[in-house]
């Protein structure tokens, strides 16, 4: 038969291209540079995947590997019809889809499911997310004692094994000038069609933890010294200038590296 590959023409020099075989490990955090314009002119370099993930941020992180930094970039997709994978998708398959779209449809659905049983998980770790930054505020004001500290670290430890209204009735005990919004105390609902949770209502002007007189909108500067190299705190709000202090261990200047926005349930 014809040989598909002819020799070059003998006044012309015969291009040879380098091949990369990778396992899904070189799909992300390789950088495949391209340094011949020819290959930009026949579209760049060509990624063929021969496996799809179920996840779509590492099948973005695939395609990655191709069109980057200005150059071209082309992709192409040879999948084994008795590969178990494939064969688990076939039934569900939509009009007008690729067999690279159905897996990455039926991989969100099954994540989706999955989270809908970690969904009080979720809203009780958002829950004590907003109420650390209410606690941090007011240890690094030193307007928490060390029974505060314990039952503040107590709840760090049990938080899992409360409900969402518990969490909230043990850190009032703790602190009891803090404004918690309803919204943290309801259970998030999942939306398997929806492929994740359910779209959240529309945040109110100045954003989902509005401050209040309780609860003040303020801001700490993370402060590293140039000397010793130990992070400082100081009280700093954004319309401000940025302070300057000393470093509380060697007494050099600092410089800030930071702010950490926080609010405020003392203060």
């Amino acid at each position: 038969r014809e040989d598909p590959w002819p020799q070059a023409a003998p006044d012309r020099p015969r291009q040879r291209w380098r091949i990369t075989l990778a396992t899904a490990e070189g799909g992300r955090g390789h950088d495949y540079r391209v340094t011949d314009p020819v290959v930009d002119d026949a579209g760049g370099l060509m990624l063929i995947l021969s496996w799809v993930p179920w996840s779509e941020r590492e099948w973005i992180q695939f395609l990655g590997r191709t069109g980057r930094q200005d150059h071209a970039g082309q992709f192409a997709v040879f999948l084994n019809s008795q590969d178990d994978q494939v064969k688990s998708v076939i039934a569900d398959r939509k009009s007008g889809e690729t067999f690279p779209q159905t897996i990455l449809r039926k991989g969100d659905e099954r994540t989706a499911e999955m989270l809908k049983g970690v969904g009080i998980d979720i809203a009780k770790a958002k829950l004590m997310h907003k109420l650390t930054t209410h606690y941090w505020t007011a240890h690094m004001e030193e307007l928490t004692d060390k029974n505060q500290d314990w039952l503040w670290k107590k709840l760090c430890e049990t938080y899992s094994g409360e409900t969402l209204e518990g969490i909230h009735t043990k850190f009032l005990e703790i602190l009891n000038d803090v404004e918690i919004d309803e919204e943290d105390l309801t259970v998030p609902k999942f939306d398997a069609k929806k492929e994740g949770p359910a779209a959240a209502p529309a945040k109110e002007a100045g954003g989902r933890y509005a401050p209040t007189k309780a609860c003040p909108l303020k801001s700490m500067a993370e402060l590293t010294c140039q000397r010793c190299g130990l992070v400082n705190f100081a009280n700093w709000a954004p319309d401000q200038a940025l302070p300057k202090v000393s470093c509380q261990q060697c007494g050099a200047s600092t410089i800030v590296s930071s702010f950490v926005p926080v609010y405020a349930s003392t203060l």
